[in-house]
């Protein structure tokens, strides 16, 4: 059976190019700084690695459409805040919701697979590791409205949020940054929580089934 397209032809269900952009977007946030054009950067390219999903999971033109407006919010308001020297909650906001709708979107998808291959694992991957840029926003919007986030003075920049969520989603734990407030160590627990449950449930589950072929609805209700 040939892999479906995308509405442009080319990236219907290429899943393992999202996850090498999601983790250079990761490696983004500590190459490239706190510094204006850094941040722009990241913001961009996040915004890139987003389309990329949206586009291998198949939306509808008109969801991508959606999602292409929120990139463009996302990339205006963080201009708009390095070009004012101020720190704004749009961007943080803009990016968790993308971070938050992406991976409903690729679980969509995978319901469409009815062989369990490489590309299910991949998207498989993609979700988890949009689930720790999801709180690493999260985490940077409180920093912003109620902060600061951190007990640890000075810290709070845009990859101290990242290493906090992945440290808190894997439950590594280091302790060398931690939570000031009550929300912030709530989210945290939950972040810990999906991330210990996923792995041993969604993660577990479609690599041990690995290469096996479900049944569709069509052939359920046959056999009945």
């Amino acid at each position: 059976m040939a892999t479906p397209r995308g509405p442009d032809g080319r990236l219907g269900d290429r899943y393992l190019l999202a996850l090498a952009l999601i983790v250079v977007t990761i490696i983004a946030y500590t190459a490239s700084g706190d510094g204006g054009v850094g941040q722009i950067f990241v913001v961009v390219l996040q915004g890139m690695t987003v389309l990329v999903i949206f586009r291998a999971s198949i939306v509808s033109a008109r969801m991508f459409r959606i999602v292409a407006v929120l990139v463009i919010v996302s990339v205006v308001a963080t201009v708009l805040s390095v070009a004012t020297d101020s720190r704004t909650a749009g961007a943080g906001l803009a990016g968790a919701l993308l971070a938050f709708v992406a991976p409903i979107a690729i679980a969509r998808r995978m319901r469409s697979h009815l062989r369990i291959d490489l590309t299910t694992v991949t998207a498989t991957l993609c979700i988890y590791l949009l689930v720790g840029l999801f709180f690493a926003h999260v985490f940077g919007v409180i920093d912003i409205v109620d902060g600061p986030f951190f007990v640890q003075p000075g810290a709070g920049s845009a990859i101290d949020f990242v290493y906090f969520s992945f440290t808190t989603l894997t439950t590594l734990g280091y302790g060398d940054l931690t939570a000031r407030l009550d929300l912030g160590r709530m989210l945290a627990i939950i972040e810990a929580l999906i991330g210990q449950l996923y792995l041993v449930s969604v993660v577990a589950l479609v690599v041990g089934n690995l290469g096996r072929t479900r049944r569709s609805a069509t052939d359920e209700g046959l056999s009945e």
